[in-house]
């Protein structure tokens, strides 16, 4: 699903399930149709993949910004 890979520019990245958490992987993707997106390398059919790439980037990025700032 294509809202589950990050497009980086020159590469791809997509978050595999490791426990409790998510931990990016660079992939290489392949085509694209629709809302789909081929991945040619970078995961295995075990992987469970984030459908919300961008999702946990947000949130992410908020936690750590909340927690470097004093208030």
């Amino acid at each position: 699903i294509l809202d589950g890979v990050l497009d980086l520019g020159e590469s791809k990245m997509v978050f595999i399930r490791d426990g409790d958490f998510f931990r990016p992987r660079v992939v290489e993707t392949g085509r694209r149709s629709g809302q789909m997106i081929q991945i040619i390398s970078g995961v295995t059919a075990a992987d469970e993949v984030a459908r919300q790439a961008g999702a946990l980037v947000d949130s992410d990025a908020l936690l750590f910004n909340s927690s470097t700032h004093e208030n």
